[in-house]
């Protein structure tokens, strides 16, 4: 058996790099709100900054504030994206109004920002405040132009599904008088799938594949009807609807109308909202619109037509809204850190930052010389110590060297010594092996030097 491998792409996956960066970047700007708040009040600004940061954990874990997932639940693939929801929305604006303010606090203890400054900016953020009412108002208009789509949408489909049930009793009529009406019993048959479809089918799809003209739905599934196609079609309908909802011509303009049954319907009024292709060169009068018929194709056809061409424009309205919206989205957020100027302007003048006297000043980036002397002294200090490490570590080993040299002289003496020993002793001991040769055989003494 073969394995086989599934791959696909994970959005919660590609997600956790993302979390994972803005997790870190979270813990190093609390060591930037920290100094904040010792701008503000030395060790009691601090340690309030600490409690007002431990605040929102306490209350999660304590099940006051709801829950917040690290990831979204559900991903919008393609498209232009969405906003979310308003947990997904409080923590970027709760994020920027932090850093705005953080930031700000910073500046205005290094820097002699006078009140004046503050006052100026209140003149700047009244407008953003006037363009951010504009935006609520634009929104309204946004979710207006959103129904109004939706609206079309309901009634391509209600018209369609209006004509579908009229295709489907003209074609159980055609079985028994189809020689008569061969090209309408044709376009029927071909008809209904389309119909079928247009019924059930989302109204973007209706925008970007629906027809364009009465020629496609008179057409079959390959190409579109001619006009002397349309023009037969449209004449044996009209010849079905006046057999089954006779129209008496009384002379003078006048007419009497077949009764309203279940078989002969007025044509609700929105399903004849665009008036009729001419036929035969000829306008098609527009009293059709209030005559009873049992197939309203002269109706309906042409105001699907007029909705694909009205839908397709409310889309378009719709897309550039989304976009906009989108671009809002990213106005909200360069306004919340704004608020975070305002509030830092605020915290400012309440301290009396511009009337503190020249060693109340700076206070952060006196307190980060310090910090810069203290970690260049343990700097210092640790090269130091390591200098001397290193130093007597050579000390050591160059001790230690000289006793493996001492000791290896003193090995190689005493190894050469004793082998000139054994050699010493194998000599002696070969002399003395001859002697008792030589005595036991009466031989003469070896020579001299033996």
């Amino acid at each position: 058996m073969g394995a086989a491998a599934v791959s696909g792409w994970d959005p919660g996956a590609s997600v956790r790099g993302i979390l994972g960066l803005l997790c870190e970047a979270c813990l190093l700007f609390v060591l930037f709100v920290m100094l904040a708040g010792y701008a503000i009040g030395r060790t009691r600004g601090v340690l309030v900054t600490a409690v007002v940061l431990l605040l929102p954990g306490v209350a999660g874990v304590a099940g006051i504030f709801p829950r917040l997932a690290p990831a979204p639940e559900a991903f919008a693939i393609g498209g232009i994206g969405v906003t979310g929801d308003i947990g997904g929305m409080l923590s970027p604006v709760a994020l920027l109004v932090a850093v705005g303010w953080t930031v700000t606090v910073l500046i205005a203890d290094g820097l002699p920002i006078r009140n004046k400054v503050w006052e100026a900016f209140d003149l700047f953020w009244l407008v953003l405040a006037l363009v951010a009412a504009v935006f609520f108002i634009a929104d309204s208009q946004m979710s207006q132009h959103d129904a109004n789509f939706r609206e079309t949408g309901n009634d391509v489909q209600r018209a369609s599904g209006y004509l579908l049930k009229q295709v489907e009793a003209y074609i159980s009529w055609c079985r028994q008088n189809a020689p008569d009406h061969a090209a309408s019993c044709s376009w029927a048959s071909h008809v209904h799938p389309k119909l079928l479809h247009i019924e059930f089918e989302y109204p973007i799809l209706f925008v970007q594949g629906g027809p364009d003209s009465s020629a496609a739905l008179y057409g079959d599934q390959s190409r579109a009807a001619t006009p002397a196609e349309m023009d037969q079609i449209r004449r044996e309908i009209a010849a079905y609807n006046q057999r089954l909802c006779p129209v008496e011509d009384l002379g003078h303009g006048f007419a009497r109308l077949s009764a309203a049954s279940p078989q002969c319907e007025d044509t609700p009024a929105q399903f004849c909202s665009a008036f009729p292709d001419a036929l035969a060169g000829q306008k098609v009068p527009e009293a059709l619109i209030f005559t009873p018929v049992a197939l309203a194709s002269e109706c309906v056809i042409p105001s699907l037509i007029r909705f694909r061409k009205l839908a397709t424009r409310q889309a378009a309205q719709v897309e550039h809204d989304q976009r906009n919206r989108n671009y809002r989205w990213m106005y909200f957020l360069v306004f919340s850190m704004l608020l975070g100027v305002k509030l830092a302007g605020a915290t400012a003048k309440l301290f009396s930052f511009d009337a503190r006297s020249g060693s109340e000043t700076r206070r952060v980036l006196r307190l980060l010389c310090r910090g810069a002397g203290l970690l260049h002294r343990a700097v210092c200090r640790g090269a130091a110590a390591l200098g001397e490490f290193g130093r007597a570590a050579t000390r050591l080993t160059r001790r230690v060297l000289r006793l493996l040299c001492r000791g290896a002289g003193l090995l190689h003496r005493v190894v050469c010594r004793g082998v000139a020993a054994l050699g010493e002793f194998g000599r002696a001991a070969a002399r003395l092996a001859w002697w008792r040769a030589a005595v036991s055989e009466q031989q003469k003494p070896p020579p001299e030097g033996w």
